[in-house]
């Protein structure tokens, strides 16, 4: 009713660090938490004279200007810089995002806006808790375990790289080159067969010899394909 009398609360008010002060005693208050919950068992109960003291996030400037809650959005939603979790990368709203419990990857993810048609999502590097990990989106996405999520804690960050600058590698990857349209690196799965992988490579170009194709194996053995 105290801040509804004064005109309401501005925009860039921190609603979660308010201050009431009687006389010498000042305590603080989480005024966020009661619009969340309803619960107004936490709220400060006012007498005559008391003092209360609505600070301003960290992330408006301090400068005065026109304050835009879309700019704000966009780079993120924390007021606390060492809790926060940063998203940067092939992401479309990097910033600092404020950190909850429970909080999973794919959650920060979506709240970073998504990842952009460019990112390497089988190379989403995470710092969390001062130990790197590296999270392919793709398998997890695939399988559907939970168990591929990496624990996530307050302070952590996750970097998004360009599709462009990964270099693919590993068991499940093919690679096709010589004359055909779109040489690289592509990931196999169970059950692809040659024909599958060459039509990726978008099939062999008008100079390919295609009684000399070889398939080369992993162990180093050659099988011709006559």
């Amino acid at each position: 009713m105290a801040l509804q009398a004064a005109g309401g609360l501005r925009a860039g008010a921190q609603l979660n660090k308010m201050i009431h002060r009687r006389g010498a005693e000042r305590s603080e208050f989480d005024y966020k938490q009661f619009l969340d919950t309803g619960d107004d068992s936490d709220l400060p109960a006012l007498e005559s004279l008391d003092i209360l003291f609505v600070p301003a996030s960290p992330l408006v400037g301090n400068v005065e200007q026109e304050f835009d809650a879309a700019k704000l959005a966009d780079s993120g939603d924390s007021a606390d810089s060492r809790q926060a979790i940063k998203v940067f990368g092939e992401v479309n709203a990097p910033g600092s995002f404020s950190y909850k419990a429970n909080t999973d990857l794919v959650d920060v993810l979506m709240r970073a806006g998504g990842v952009t048609r460019y990112a390497s999502v089988e190379q989403i590097r995470v710092i969390s808790n001062n130990s790197p990990i590296l999270f392919n989106l793709k398998r997890y996405l695939d399988s559907g375990d939970t168990s591929l999520l990496p624990p996530l804690q307050p302070g952590a960050t996750v970097f998004v790289p360009k599709q462009e600058e990964e270099i693919k590698s590993g068991s499940n990857t093919v690679y096709v080159m010589g004359e055909v349209a779109a040489p690289g690196a592509f990931e196999g799965k169970p059950g692809a067969t040659f024909m599958d992988i060459l039509a990726n490579a978008g099939g062999p170009t008008r100079f390919a010899e295609s009684r000399q194709m070889r398939v080369i194996k992993s162990d180093g053995s050659i099988i011709p394909l006559i």
